[in-house]
């Protein structure tokens, strides 16, 4: 099991939740709402003072009419397609641990969320921030042998109510001195779609300051690959349906094209933050 942060002292007890379907937890400035028997993927997270709306989280089943985007959407978990082109999620039930007492943790709360996998287990800590807008996820991999098509983690499904269609846009750096920014009202971008059954993905952001934005002219939300045994890319999905729109930011440790082949073994750490 992974050890407690620093900041938490050994006296510190630490409280199971049963596996029930939805736990919520509260810091002066966060409300996160977790699935517990989907693999503590986020359900929906709420920044106070910023907004009274959930800027990302779960999409359910049959929001969109778009047969294409039928199925549940979620937010900070894991999808895998292995090279023999099987799928593995971390949407297990989860154990879902914090500490009893609020005064051990007076920066941050972490939640301490173990999952099985088919290919090993891998150990999810939210940390909710208590003065700050801010929740970091971390994830601790411990696999078996693997290779993948596609790893893809640290989702963000965006609430198709949080920003305003309009002014949506996204920003990032890709290897230059300017911040660049994208409108997305009116287009379509799809980086995650595979191009072939040896190229699994069409693009992906340079994202070379290690941060993508999305946001609308009133309100954002930051997401950064925060330094770790990987570096992560984003991976931008966004479509209109009807008045709506879909958006998701993927984060990929791994992809593959007919030049390149990649192999898991042991412990994997990931690391990111919402701001």
């Amino acid at each position: 099991q992974c050890r407690l942060s620093l900041e938490e002292s050994r006296e510190t007890v630490i409280h199971r939740f049963s596996k029930t379907e939805r736990e919520d937890f509260d810091t002066e400035k966060i409300r996160l709402s977790l699935l517990s028997s989907k693999g503590a993927a986020i359900g929906a997270l709420v920044f106070k003072g910023i907004s009274s709306k959930s800027l990302f989280g779960t999409i359910p089943h049959g929001y969109f009419d778009d047969i294409a985007l039928a199925a549940d959407y979620f937010s900070g978990h894991t999808i895998i397609f292995g090279s023999s082109g099987r799928q593995v999620t971390d949407l297990s039930p989860a154990l879902i641990e914090i500490p009893t007492r609020a005064e051990a943790v007076p920066i941050r709360l972490p939640i301490r969320c173990s999952v099985p996998l088919a290919i090993g287990e891998v150990t999810k800590i939210y940390y909710l921030y208590r003065a700050v807008p801010r929740v970091d996820l971390e994830y601790i991999f411990r696999l078996k042998t693997l290779t993948n098509i596609s790893f893809r983690l640290g989702m963000v499904t965006v609430n198709p109510g949080a920003f305003e269609k309009a002014s949506l846009r996204y920003s990032t750096v890709n290897g230059g001195h300017e911040v660049e920014e994208f409108r997305l009202q009116g287009n379509a971008v799809k980086h995650q779609e595979a191009v072939s059954p040896s190229v699994s993905s069409k693009c992906c952001l340079g994202a070379t300051e290690r941060w993508v934005s999305v946001g609308d002219a009133r309100r954002g939300l930051l997401i950064v690959a925060k330094n770790g045994s990987c570096a992560p890319v984003p991976l931008v999905h966004y479509q209109e349906i009807d008045d709506r729109y879909f958006l998701r930011i993927y984060n990929s440790i791994g992809e593959v094209d007919d030049t390149t082949r990649s192999l898991w073994r042991g412990e994997v750490r990931v690391s990111f933050a919402y701001v």
